[in-house]
């Protein structure tokens, strides 16, 4: 029982990038820790905010329309939900 519950709870590891960014002060990519995609989809790349809306209020990412999610692979046992990495244009 114990092993089935700690299954259901392993982080997944999903590269979050978009082709629409290319704006100054905005993410263009980031690497999320998630349970689901879906999960990862509406996790914004500041960290601290999440995606709960079609459209992102704060204007330094994109619309969950335009955010493409790519598996990369299981996370290490212990990694909590959130971003690990990313990639902000400066303006």
């Amino acid at each position: 029982m114990k092993a089935l519950y700690e299954s259901c709870l392993k982080m997944r590891l999903y590269l979050l990038s978009t082709s629409v960014n290319d704006r100054p002060k905005a993410f263009s990519r980031a690497v999320v820790a998630a349970e689901t995609e879906e999960d990862a989809q509406r996790t914004h790349p500041d960290g601290r905010s999440a995606m709960t809306h079609e459209d992102d209020h704060l204007g330094s990412w994109v619309s969950l329309n335009s955010v493409q999610v790519h598996y990369l692979g299981e996370a290490k046992p212990g990694t909590q939900a959130g971003v690990i990495l990313a990639t902000y244009i400066r303006g």
